[in-house]
């Protein structure tokens, strides 16, 4: 009897508790994604930066737009971005437009870019990237 509802209460906890850490795990990663990118594009001299690196949600960060929770858009068209495009940017599961136009930004387009499946718009003219678009 008592075994048995002890044995239930414990199953019932480590579902519960490994269903909250998964969704925190997930949500943690896509806004450590948005800082690397933040850093590798000296996000503290960007002209607008608001919410950018802060606790407060990355769904909230200027020039970002998600839906349902998920990162689906990055504007950062003319914000002095000076750097280069950090590669785990492009592992954003439900990124679709990707807007860097008219910044500084420098290197070559990360060869994660290629696994970017969502992505269906980018616009990164007018800056100083060399190479190729990776295929």
């Amino acid at each position: 009897g008592s075994w048995i509802i002890m044995l239930y209460t414990t199953l019932v906890l480590v579902v519960v508790w490994y269903g909250l850490s998964y969704s925190s795990t997930s949500a943690l990663t896509q806004k450590q994604i948005l800082v690397e990118f933040y850093n590798a594009a000296g996000g503290p001299n960007w002209k607008v930066r608001t919410g950018w690196n802060t606790a407060s949600s990355e769904c909230t960060w200027s020039g970002i737009t998600c839906a349902g929770g998920d990162v689906m858009t990055i504007t950062a068209e003319t914000n002095n971005l000076v750097g280069t495009i950090a590669p785990s940017v492009f592992t954003l599961a439900y990124l679709q437009f990707l807007f860097l136009k008219e910044n500084s930004l420098s290197g070559t387009l990360p060869s994660t870019m290629s696994g970017a499946t969502e992505l269906s718009y980018a616009q990164f003219h007018h800056n100083r990237l060399t190479g190729t678009i990776p295929s």
